[in-house]
């Protein structure tokens, strides 16, 4: 057997004749015998993990976009299960015989037909067997925290319905040259790959689908390197600056034809990792080998690097799907086709966080081609809900099998829907989760949250720092989480000193391996490592991490280094969106001017009138007492994004003042006014006295007058 296969088998798959009325065009069910036992395997046709016709995308020699349309068949994709034991999966393709996966129990299996076998004969390799006996299972530790973790306990209900990941594909010239320089072979082979990786994720109730394939038939028009972290990076940009944007997709995949080696565990170095990026444009891709492995692998090859992208850590030792330790996010290699105890975890603390909201819509191309139909989990035209089969509906205490609500149910998921009915106005539904976020609120009348928002990129959120990409960007709190609560900045001699040196302790990119560490410029040594000072203890760090102590002058300049192959982020090199100057920040290890990134429409002072914050939308969120939109009369807080704020007693105490004072200030004014109209009237009466008496005075001179 090859590399990671315990054990193969030539077997002939035997096609079962339709039950009498059980005939459908989109099932069938094959016989395969496995070490002399008989395996029934029920299969349903895909209808919605391809788009119809989906675009293909080449670029001539000049770049210019063209449109590829060849037919493919997509109606030789099923997945489904084996008779008779529990949680097993199958996926496999029928369009030349039998080719996919299987995994039975605790074993998984590969079948593909044998070229030269003229009575259906088909090999079938096992994978390493699981190791026998007792399983434990432990709660994975804590790993990556995520932003807005931590819902109110009861309202979030992660399986409670289908989640949707659009993945753009790219193949490589080199990739393209491959497979004989015919876009239907890659086009056969993605569409395979994508066909399996489709299942792996189906414990998730997660589907992956190929909305968009580009394959580069002149030229790769970015530089691809056996350094894999520098081909996410040129990726990356090349997906926010020349991608098909107009064709819409969640996440971006690259399969590049170089075998990275051991550079494939430099993905989470400095900055440039795609972990949990899914739905952030900026970040949403990844990077697999193509053309040198097995279809098989490769697709094993793209969930792995996928479950990053959705927040999977690397398995630890104390994970396990079924009896299997060597799942698929085991750092090393896979014995099963499931995902672990972990992964599960981790993937379910990303969709809690509120990341991973671009994985709710459904497509247009799936309400489009998918057949409509009660139970599928896909809320359609004409339903209220959809529990799903009806042993879930059945345990649903808001929707039934028919697809509507149950009798007294208002509502039926959703953050802001609680035993059927809509949480009350005001109610958080998505707390603050660091300096730079905002609380969400329920409405009252909708079971859905409002959308994630944060503050404004360039909000001052501590002495030295801004947020940026929802979190506080400072070099005082990455010496803190370095090195404890005392710790704080180095003198700018220290990252002179250091970060000018290139080396593993100080530079402003590399990794020594494949790409040797380079000397930050003079501008650019605030953006290189971090360097810090007041060290009262040693931190804790991953294995193989090294603490440095260097004396410039009369002060000790403290940092870290970081190793190549590490599945951690480095700690140690300063974040994009970190002060490195006057109006200056550092992107990508470069002090550059901050109104490039930080500019925005809306000013706290101006728009918000000093009375709140902007946010990631450019609306004011108010400070309690202050109603939106402008924070320019009384109210409690929130903005027009955030839902409406609840009453809380300080705030009600602060509107309440604020109703006194005005109405005093009023009764004042009113009270001056009246005084002051009294006292005109007043005026006026005496001046008319005044003249009545002066009119008779004078009169009384004239009669003297005339007497005389």
């Amino acid at each position: 057997p090859t590399w990671g296969y315990a054990a193969y088998e030539v077997v002939i798959p035997r096609k079962l004749g339709p039950k009498a009325g059980k005939a459908t065009q989109d099932s069938v069910s094959y016989i395969i015998s496995i070490q002399g036992v008989n395996y029934t395997i029920h299969l349903r046709q895909k209808k919605d993990f391809i788009i119809k016709n989906f675009p293909i995308f080449t670029r001539d020699s000049q770049g210019e976009i063209m449109i590829e349309q060849p037919r493919v068949l997509a109606d030789c994709y099923y997945h489904g299960y084996v008779e008779g034991i529990p949680d097993s999966m199958v996926t496999l393709t029928t369009c030349s015989g039998l080719r996919g996966l299987l995994q039975i129990g605790n074993l998984s299996y590969s079948i593909e037909p044998l070229a030269a076998s003229s009575v259906s004969e088909h090999l079938l390799l096992q994978r390493e067997a699981a190791v026998p006996g007792l399983v434990i299972y432990k709660t994975p530790h804590e790993g990556r925290q995520f932003p807005g973790r931590g819902a109110a306990k009861g309202q979030f209900q992660p399986w409670g319905h289908m989640r949707y990941l659009e993945l753009l594909v790219v193949v490589d010239k080199e990739g393209f040259d491959a497979f004989g320089g015919s876009i239907t072979n890659v086009t056969l082979e993605v569409i395979e790959i994508i066909n399996l990786v489709d299942g792996m994720f189906s414990s998730f109730r997660l589907r992956v689908l190929l909305t968009v394939l580009e394959i580069w038939t002149e030229k790769n028009p970015i530089s691809i390197t056996k350094n894999i972290t520098e081909v996410l990076h040129n990726f990356n940009l090349w997906q926010m600056q020349q991608s098909p944007v107009h064709v819409a997709h969640d996440v971006g995949c690259l399969f590049a034809s170089l075998d990275f080696g051991h550079s494939m565990r430099a993905l989470h170095m400095g900055g440039k990792s795609n972990f949990a990026s899914a739905c952030d444009r900026k970040r949403a891709s990844a990077v697999v080998s193509f053309a040198k492995w097995t279809y098989i692998d490769t697709a094993v090859h793209v969930t792995h690097e996928l479950g990053h992208v959705l927040g999977m850590e690397h398995d630890d030792k104390y994970c396990r799907c079924g009896n299997a330790s060597k799942c698929i996010m085991n750092a090393q290699r896979t014995v099963s086709y499931e995902f672990s105890n972990c992964s599960t975890k981790y993937y379910f603390d990303f969709i809690a966080s509120g990341q991973g909201h671009c994985l709710n819509n459904v497509p247009a191309s799936v309400m489009t081609f998918v057949p409509q139909r009660c139970g599928n989990g896909v809320l359609e035209l004409g339903e209220e809900c959809d529990c799903g089969s009806e042993a879930q509906c059945k345990s649903d205490p808001c929707c039934d099998n028919t697809c509507q609500k149950k009798e007294g149910a208002i509502c039926t998921s959703g953050r802001c829907c609680k035993n059927c009915k809509p949480l009350p106005e005001g109610e958080v539904c998505r707390e603050s989760a660091s300096p730079c976020d905002l609380p969400e609120y329920c409405n009252g009348t909708s079971e859905h949250c409002p959308a994630d928002v944060a503050k404004q990129d360039g909000t001052v959120c501590a002495e030295d720092g801004y947020c940026y990409s929802g979190k506080c960007k400072s070099l005082t709190l990455q010496c803190r989480s370095i090195f404890g609560k005392k710790a704080k900045p180095a003198p700018l001699k220290c990252f002179k000193e250091l970060n000018m040196k290139g080396d593993r302790f100080g530079n402003c990119w590399g990794d020594g391996v494949d790409i040797k560490f380079q000397k930050c410029k003079l501008e650019n040594v605030l953006c290189g490592r971090v360097q810090c000072t007041s060290v009262r203890h040693l931190p804790w760090l991953e294995d193989h991490s090294t603490v440095i102590q260097t004396p410039v002058g009369d002060t000790w300049c403290w940092g870290t280094d970081y190793h190549l192959g590490l599945d951690t982020l480095d700690a140690g090199v300063i974040e994009d969106g970190t002060q490195c100057g006057a109006k200056k920040i550092c992107i990508n290890r470069t002090c550059v001017p901050e109104e490039k990134y930080l500019a925005s429409r809306c000013s706290a002072k101006r728009t918000c009138r000093g009375k709140g914050v902007c946010n990631t939308k450019g609306n004011c969120h108010c400070d309690n007492g202050w109603a939106p939109p402008y924070c320019q009369f009384a109210g409690f807080g929130g903005s027009i994004d955030s839902g409406p704020a609840p009453v809380t007693k300080k705030g009600l105490f602060k509107f309440m003042i604020r109703i006194i004072l005005l109405t005093i200030t009023v009764l004042v004014l009113a009270g001056l006014v009246i005084e002051h109209v009294r006292k005109l009237r007043a005026t006026h009466i005496l001046n008319r006295v005044v003249r009545c008496f002066q009119s008779r005075e004078r009169a009384a001179e004239e009669d003297v007058k005339d007497q005389e």
